[in-house]
């Protein structure tokens, strides 16, 4: 692609609508995806735009039609757009207790920012975070995917990162069983600088990285995630808060294993 069409992709609006919505020659975008065309957006037809379907494909479309029922909205599919330049080459699964508050919402933005492909959102024994019923920890989970579909939509990626469903410590270490390298933040003695540790891998294709909770894990939970491979490591001197624990671990870790070219 040359520099001139490059850069004139980059001036135009992205959206993210999923592969159920798209056919051979035109996509028709779902409710949520037209509020966001032309409410937020303001889009008209004949407007022009890029739209992704979050698995890997980007085209540019044009609006060809569009009514007050959301579901009239039609967009054309122009041409196809060449796979795009910022996709993670590792894949990277986050295990993130959920933190009170928001601020899972801003872990699952930060992180898919910064390049995760899986987030698997942990409830654990000395969590403060708890959902008594299973519809509200789905809904959560809803909530934190459109904030993924935003972040990657930020970023300029065509492939949303997944956020899994909410899940406990033991069922979550069988998804990153096999990876190259699984870390677990750690505030115990035997847990290494996480940059030292990172300096000696190499071709690392997968990572994954356990944070615990405010209160940390348990020992039980801790001992699993070692039995798991898990190697304990500390991000420096300084107690990190888990959210920031998130972002400066995955942060090294994708800089470390791409040899420095990250970030």
């Amino acid at each position: 692609m040359n520099s001139a069409v490059d850069t004139l992709l980059k001036k135009m609006n992205r959206c993210y609508i999923p592969l159920v919505c798209w056919q051979d020659k035109f996509i028709e975008p779902d409710a949520h995806s037209a509020h966001y065309l032309v409410n937020v957006l303001r889009l008209k037809k004949g407007d022009k735009l890029v739209v992704f379907n979050g698995i890997g494909r980007e085209v540019v479309g044009e609006i060809s039609s569009i009514t007050h029922n959301p579901h009239g909205l039609r967009i054309a599919i122009l041409h196809e757009i060449a796979a795009s330049v910022n996709e993670t080459q590792i894949d990277f699964t986050l295990l993130q207790a959920v933190p009170k508050g928001n601020k899972m919402d801003w872990i699952v933005e930060k992180t898919v920012e910064l390049g995760v492909t899986t987030i698997i959102p942990l409830i654990t024994e000395r969590g403060i975070v708890r959902f008594e019923e299973k519809k509200a920890a789905d809904n959560k989970v809803k909530r934190w995917q459109r904030i993924a579909e935003s972040a990657a939509r930020q970023c300029g990626c065509s492939i949303v990162p997944q956020v899994k469903p909410v899940s406990v410590l033991q069922d979550a270490l069988h998804a990153v069983n096999g990876v190259d390298f699984f870390a677990v933040g750690s505030l115990a003695s035997e847990a290494r600088l996480l940059m030292d540790v990172m300096a000696k891998k190499r071709s690392i294709k997968s990572m994954a990285l356990l944070i615990g909770p405010e209160g940390d894990l348990t020992f039980a939970e801790y001992d699993s995630a070692l039995k798991a491979g898990a190697i304990p490591v500390t991000f420096g001197r300084r107690v990190l808060r888990v959210e920031t624990a998130a972002i400066c671990g995955i942060a090294v870790m994708m800089f470390c294993a791409s040899g420095g070219k990250y970030l």
